[in-house]
């Protein structure tokens, strides 16, 4: 009721308003619109006439613009929509992709490039459900269309280098690592890029894509960048001449001077065995290999630096380093084997008893699953028993031996006599243990 008062009170005073205008204006007023065009009318209705011509320019634009305004809202809805349809393909795509869905998920990846063949998001991930299903070939093609579309997007270009490292293509792989790095430079990239020249033999590239790694913010001491710097030093070397024992000299010094800057680095330290030995330095070798299992906890290194003293004839320092072994073993089974190192220097530096005491301590051996393990195990304890003349009991050691094998190799442990009716060969500690 009170809307319609204040209806009816705003014509009321128009209409008023409209009346006054005409009524204290009335005077005639005359208005050329042309060389011999006039009209004349009074001030008052053209007063009203101009308000009314204002009054429909300004609705016109109005509407005008409500019209457009309507049309852009109703197109932005329309995009927003098509775009919510797209991210939820896009999410049902990606779910089928990680569930294993590798058909499913490319056809509907497929159907979002038909949608939208600007998006890139879509290719890519059509290119790792690809490559997930094992077609490498087509995920490349597909990359190469998006390239088309953008050849200096870092994600297609590192995707295109992951599928050519897979296809084998290294040279073409490092291309792409090339230009993502030249777009936006990254750890990650620099790392792969400094790898495959490494794989290629390109030294000094890789030694370019390291400072880039560096700069990009990556680790300096990480294990790759160690493997480059060593790389590095032996292309150098190699690169040097000289007679044979002076370059084995310098190379030997150089390697030395590495290995104590890096004791934790593997290569390095093996190399370093591998020259002392061919210089003639076992001793040495054998040291280095001592260090670096204490640094590296290596198993491997223990039993390598034994060996070495076994082939110096070394008994004392090759039976110390296999105790000094066993006490820094840790885990149970880099233990056992430390026990095995222990009793087979035993058994060659002729301490049978001693061997047997220490496999007496790790009897569970004699059933481990491990074969090689098992055999190592038996074949030391009847070799010990062997040396103590203890045929009867070693021969059935052999036995257990021969069980496993499935061959005569454990028969040449054995004591054996010739048959006299034939050559045959007779192994009397069989006989007695049948």
């Amino acid at each position: 009721m009170v809307s319609k008062i204040i209806r009816f009170l705003l014509v009321a005073f128009v209409v008023v308003a409209c009346i006054a205008a005409v009524y204290f204006n009335q005077e005639l007023v005359t208005i050329h619109y042309g060389p011999h065009r006039e009209i004349t009318l009074m001030g008052g209705i053209i007063f009203l006439g101009c308000f009314a011509f204002g009054f429909a320019c300004a609705y016109y634009f109005v509407i005008t613009n409500s019209i457009k305004s309507y049309w852009r809202e109703r197109t932005y809805k329309a995009k927003e929509e098509k775009q919510h349809q797209f991210i939820n393909s896009l999410l049902e795509a990606r779910a089928l992709q990680s569930a294993g869905e590798v058909d499913r998920a490319s056809q509907l990846w497929q159907q979002l490039i038909k949608r939208d063949p600007t998006s890139l998001l879509a290719r890519v991930e059509l290119s790792r459900t690809l490559e997930q299903g094992g077609d490498l070939r087509q995920a490349l093609k597909v990359l190469d269309k998006a390239r088309e579309a953008d050849p200096s997007n870092v994600e297609v270009l590192l995707q295109a280098a992951n599928i050519n490292q897979k296809l084998g293509n290294k040279t073409a792989a490092l291309d792409n690592l090339a230009l993502a790095l030249y777009q936006e430079p990254t750890p990650f990239a620099a790392a792969q890029a400094r790898q495959l020249s490494i794989q290629l033999d390109r030294i000094e590239d890789a030694r370019e894509y390291q400072k880039q790694f560096e700069i990009a913010g990556g680790d300096a001491t990480s294990d790759e960048s160690i493997e480059l710097k060593f790389l590095g030093l032996k292309a150098d070397l190699a690169q040097q001449g000289g007679e044979a024992e002076e370059v084995l000299e310098r190379t030997l010094k150089a390697i030395r001077k590495f290995a104590h800057q890096h004791p934790r680095f593997l290569p390095a330290i093996l190399e370093l065995v591998e020259l002392e030995i061919q210089a003639g330095n076992t001793s040495e070798a054998a040291e280095s290999l001592l260090k670096a299992a204490k640094e590296n906890q290596a198993p491997s290194l223990w039993k390598r630096a034994i060996d070495l003293w076994l082939e110096k004839d070394d008994g004392d320092r090759a039976l110390a380093a296999a105790k000094t072994a066993l006490r820094n073993a840790s885990a149970k089974q880099d233990r056992q084997k430390a026990q095995l190192d222990l009793a087979r220097v035993y058994v060659l530096t002729g301490k049978p008893e001693d061997a047997l005491n220490t496999l007496s301590l790790v009897s569970e051996l004699e059933e481990s699953e491990d074969v090689s393990i098992r055999k190592e195990y038996l074949g030391l304890k009847g070799y010990s028993m062997n040396l103590q003349e203890r045929y009867s009991e070693a021969a059935q050691v052999w036995k257990q031996l021969l069980e496993i094998r499935g061959e005569h190799e454990a028969l040449l442990m054995l004591p054996y006599e010739p048959s006299a009716n034939g050559g045959v060969t007779y192994y009397p500690a069989l006989e007695r243990v049948k």
